[in-house]
């Protein structure tokens, strides 16, 4: 539970690709595992995270490099990317969630899309959300679409284009 744990709480903070969180190493977190680095961007970690991530690698009993793949060293199965599906189909059912009983597993993208639509809802920036998530500004428009959120409804477009506008410097000067 360590694992998926963990692996909730990176995707929620990092709402990328299951692939690209499945194969995050240890280098790719700073010495303290107060920042993790995706996709080009360096994501500060709240601290309860950060801790918590901290103690559980204490209690690991083996020598761990840069090269460990993160997830792996919670792991006492045979790892890949997809091994968080079972686990996630489990909780979600003991919750009354209502999954497909012809399934033993669940997808964890649910989990990256509820980062990024709360991302957009929250009124991140478009391109930074791309950036972050590795979507193409085409396909978070169908992502957004796909689960009705509309950001001209949420809010007014025109304030939205102003704020940014008047963030330029030359804004200031003329």
């Amino acid at each position: 539970m360590t694992m998926i744990g963990f692996f909730f709480k990176i995707t929620l903070l990092v709402p990328t690709k299951r692939k690209v969180i499945a194969n995050l190493k240890v280098k790719d977190f700073s010495d303290n595992f107060e920042l993790l680095y995706s996709n080009g961007i360096k994501i500060k970690l709240p601290r309860a995270l950060s801790q918590d991530i901290k103690r559980e690698l204490k209690k690991i009993d083996k020598e761990i490099c840069g090269e460990d793949l993160f997830f792996e060293l919670f792991c006492s199965c045979k790892y890949s990317e997809n091994v968080f599906n079972t686990p996630l189909y489990y909780a979600l059912r003991e919750t009354g969630y209502d999954v497909p009983e012809d399934k033993d597993t669940f997808s964890v993208e649910c989990i990256r899309n509820t980062g990024i639509v709360n991302l957009a809802v929250n009124g991140a920036n478009p391109y930074l959300i791309t950036r972050l998530t590795g979507l193409s500004l085409g396909s978070l428009d169908v992502l957004l679409r796909r689960f009705e959120v509309n950001i001209d409804e949420q809010s007014n477009i025109n304030e939205m284009i102003n704020r940014e506008i008047s963030k330029y410097q030359f804004y200031q000067d003329i």
